[in-house]
């Protein structure tokens, strides 16, 4: 059938196998409706770069500045923590736990910003054994100094910079504006 081969060269399959379970009951305008929709959702999708910010509680000011700057050059941010409250409980340390991790898998690159305390520290290794992108900030040049300096900071897939955060910030725009997904015609 010609209308299945067009939709499996340009969708998913999960789309199309939900636009023909719904084909039957649909007029023929419906079907070709549902088609233009999946196609505008999954092409912008394509489009934007994801990113991930990890931090100590003490740099969301900083941290809400790079995913602002980020999110203008059209990146998306995985998630947002800077939102959260301090957990009261072990099933809300628990949430935000899973939602970091989640982030941390969905990112195209993470911007580190140091100081950060454990779970700045468990998202770097987290996003250093996934393979992302790591991009590590510090205001101060402990990151190279041996005595003070951790190990992770120092291996292949770690990009340091010390400076200023808005600097840093362009720092990072620029290098990932090279890995930016080119736009579909």
């Amino acid at each position: 059938m010609q209308g299945e081969q067009e939709l499996g060269r340009r969708t998913p399959p999960l789309f199309c196998a939900i636009f023909f379970m719904m084909e039957e009951r649909l007029s023929a305008w419906q079907n070709r409706y549902i088609l233009v929709t999946i196609e505008i959702i999954v092409s912008e999708e394509e489009l934007a770069l994801n990113f991930y910010l990890a931090s100590g509680l003490q740099n969301k000011a900083a941290v809400r500045e790079a995913a602002a700057a980020f999110a203008a050059e059209g990146f998306m941010q995985t998630y947002d923590w800077t939102k959260n409250e301090r957990p009261i409980d072990i099933s809300e340390l628990q949430a935000i736990g899973e939602a970091e991790l989640q982030a941390v898998a969905a990112a195209d690159f993470v911007a580190v910003l140091l100081p950060g305390g454990k779970g700045t520290h468990a998202e770097l290794g987290m996003a250093l054994a996934l393979g992302k992108r790591v991009y590590l900030y510090s205001a101060s040049p402990e990151i190279n100094d041996p005595a003070q300096a951790c190990s992770f900071y120092h291996i292949a897939g770690v990009d340091r910079y010390v400076g200023e955060i808005a600097a840093f910030i362009e720092y990072v725009l620029e290098a990932e504006r090279g890995h930016a997904r080119p736009r579909q015609g």
